[in-house]
């Protein structure tokens, strides 16, 4: 009787902490402020690209684009290729999202289309960076305290004004490093994860190629590693 009593009030918190993400997710969603015109433009573009082609070069939707690509500050032209300026990691880790909508005939080739897949994905991904800010506060709290302390840093800091405006670069750059920092927190109490030094890397090298700026976070990493770890998980670490 009494294990099912815990059965139940972890299943009924386990219920809270989705419906909070949905809800998270819902906010980011319908955001009455969008920027996703400013430097995320043409991100998507690329994803279609990449789909299309298998290459960076956003030649194949020339017809979307402006007819002079150098005029435009997202853009760059190489030679009698045209790139997406920014760093292309938004675009890469999108793909499964444009992957979907080619499946429902919905291609973000226009503005309007672009704006309303990269607002699912800014909320998707948000959902995901609060799933993780409780995982993350559950390795020293209870579990009532650890989704409060999730929503407050969800809600009540820059994450959910920035987010939840437009698909920037720090959007998956934040999932990748707040992963990052789940797994070594897991890491200092204890908790043995397998796997944990391949997915570390993974995390780290998904959060430089969406935000190359990552890389004082990661040298930051890697020293917590080589003062805290075993040579082995610093090295499979670096070597993911």
């Amino acid at each position: 009787m009494y294990k099912v009593k815990i059965r139940e009030r972890f299943s009924f918190w386990l219920v809270v902490v989705l419906l909070s993400g949905l809800a998270i997710f819902g906010l980011h969603w319908l955001a009455p402020v969008s920027y996703a015109g400013s430097d995320a433009r043409f991100s998507l573009y690329l994803s279609q690209a990449m789909l299309d082609t298998g290459t960076p070069r956003l030649d194949s939707l020339a017809e979307h684009l402006p007819s002079n690509p150098e005029s435009d500050y997202r853009l760059e032209q190489i030679g009698n290729h045209v790139y997406y300026a920014f760093p292309w990691g938004t675009s890469f880790f999108s793909l499964p999202f444009v992957y979907l909508a080619n499946l429902l005939d919905k291609y973000p080739i226009t503005p309007p289309a672009e704006d309303a897949l990269q607002a699912i994905i800014a909320a998707s991904v948000s959902m995901g960076i609060f799933f993780v800010l409780v995982g993350m506060a559950r390795c020293y709290l209870s579990r009532w305290q650890s989704l409060l302390i999730a929503l407050v840093m969800m809600l009540g800091s820059p994450l959910t004004s920035t987010l939840g405006t437009s698909l920037w670069g720090q959007n998956f750059t934040l999932l990748f490093t707040t992963f990052s920092l789940f797994l070594m927190v897991r890491r200092s109490v204890g908790k043995e994860d397998r796997g944990f030094s391949a997915l570390l890397g993974l995390c780290l090298f998904g959060a430089f190629v969406s935000r190359p700026t990552t890389a004082v976070f990661i040298l930051l990493a890697f020293l917590y590693l080589l003062f805290t770890q075993s040579r082995r998980v610093f090295v499979t670490t670096a070597v993911a």
